[in-house]
């Protein structure tokens, strides 16, 4: 990332750097010698109304040319002040998009926030459709801290982007808005921001939930219930809101109901179900109560017995409580509906690999579910995974080099480092689980596979 100095926009007619060589300011001064030049010539020669000839077309290139140039050594040499306005004056005068995006990033490289702002804001002005202004804009206030105008440039943003695209940035708002150490402010910038969202029937559930995500951070609790709960009665089957009435509960002292309302009831159909239940084992999960949570699948499982993802999900928990039969009956009822699902197939292989039992089979259900997805690397990664366990070292490496080669991941990447070390390839090993850590830190699997190896290294 960039790093932008905090420069306010109103530091934007500060004094000329004069500790830069005099001939490098005597060149500047001959270009715009010559730019002046060319525009008093300009004048003398056109009538007014007249069309342009040839010739003073070409004198403007060159005015334009040499304004540009000046502009663009001044901003190099770190006088953004005097060599900006060069460059928005050439923007303007022709309407060149990619000048105000010079503009900008000449400011950025030059790490003038402020007049990085001031660029943008003269683009947007130019092209008041432009979503690319919009964005630049909102980013460089996000990173500067400035806040003043940062709902409006949301609003605008979002109006400018595809109707596509606005639900990922509606859910990126919290993220963005992180930064800013009052949360209270973050709820004023968000409502501000996604005014407009909160009206369009499309995006309005994203809109009014992520105002009750940004209560909620800011200790607001009963708003963003308030919030939360009016998105339920509308949207009775969206999770993300279901999950905000239940932490909103448990934090206003109400868990005990907020449980019961979140329990499905019998005249509740098949997605309302879902979200309810989805949304009680999400908090059931974030405080740690999974066999609580694993009861609450079993329950929704019984209502929705041909669900195979709500199946495949409650059998990845069965995995992670050692109900290893229980895991297994319900992966291999998903397989039964859906022949053909990759990903029940590959966690079964990968179950029976990571317990070291009925490799044979492990090693038949990986194959055919790279058969199946032979462009998934999680699943290539559990095929060299059994490879290895069987003592195939070559191919479990050659299988797992190909899956770190196809995507970069932290566990790929512990797995691989493991076949490397057995195959006395220590370099080799190192190198790869360095840049899973790289990938991620913190990663619990890759941090135990790098401790044990290394611990029984002689």
């Amino acid at each position: 990332m960039l790093h932008i100095a905090n420069e306010k926009a109103s530091d934007y007619h500060r004094s000329m750097d004069f500790d830069t060589p005099l001939p490098f300011y005597a060149l500047v001064f001959s270009l715009l010698f010559l730019v002046a030049g060319n525009a008093h010539a300009n004048g003398d020669i056109a009538a007014p109304n007249a069309q342009p000839t040839e010739s003073i077309q070409s004198a403007l290139d060159r005015e334009t040319f040499l304004r540009i140039t000046a502009g663009e050594m001044l901003m190099q040499q770190g006088d953004v002040d005097n060599g900006l306005p060069l460059l928005l004056k050439a923007a303007a005068t022709h309407r060149d998009e990619s000048l105000y995006i010079r503009s900008v990033d000449l400011c950025i490289q030059a790490k003038a926030g402020g007049h990085a702002i001031v660029a943008t804001k003269a683009w947007l002005g130019a092209f008041p459709h432009s979503r690319d202004a919009a964005l630049r804009l909102r980013q460089l206030q996000l990173t500067l801290g400035q806040t003043a105008d940062l709902g409006s440039s949301l609003q605008r943003l979002l109006q400018l982007s595809e109707p596509q695209e606005r639900i990922s940035l509606i859910r990126a708002v919290p993220s963005a808005l992180s930064h800013i150490a009052h949360t209270s402010q973050r709820v004023t910038i968000g409502s501000e921001g996604l005014r407009h969202m909160v009206q369009d029937a499309a995006t309005q559930h994203w809109a009014v939930t992520t105002i009750a995500q940004l209560q909620y951070d800011a200790q607001q609790f009963q708003a963003s219930l308030g919030h939360a709960r009016t998105i339920t009665m509308s949207h009775p089957e969206f999770q993300p809101a279901w999950f905000l009435v239940m932490l909103n509960m448990s934090k206003l002292n109400m868990e005990p109901r907020g449980l019961s309302v979140l329990t499905a009831k019998p005249n509740d159909n098949d997605k309302v179900v879902r979200a309810k239940g989805s949304a009680l084992v999400q908090y059931l999960r974030l405080h740690q109560r999974n066999d609580e949570a694993y009861a609450t699948m079993e329950g929704v499982r019984s209502r929705l017995p041909q669900d195979n993802d709500w199946a495949y999900q409650q059998a990845m928990l069965a995995d992670q409580l050692q109900r290893f039969d229980d895991m297994e009956r319900l992966l291999r009822e998903v397989i039964a509906r859906e022949p053909r699902n990759a990903h029940a197939i590959n966690a079964l292989g990968f179950s029976f690999a990571e317990r070291n039992i009925r490799l044979d089979e492990a090693l038949q259900l990986t194959q055919q579910a790279v058969a199946l997805k032979p462009d998934n690397a999680q699943i290539l990664d559990s095929l060299g995974w059994v490879q290895f366990k069987m003592g195939q070292l070559q191919a479990a490496e050659q299988t797992l080099a190909k899956a770190m080669h196809m995507q970069a991941d932290p566990e790929i990447a512990a797995h691989w480092g493991e076949v490397l070390w057995v195959l006395n390839r220590k370099s080799e090993a190192q190198a790869a689980w360095k840049q899973g850590l790289e990938l991620e830190p913190h990663h619990l699997v890759l941090l135990q596979t790098i401790q044990r190896l290394q611990q029984s290294a002689p």
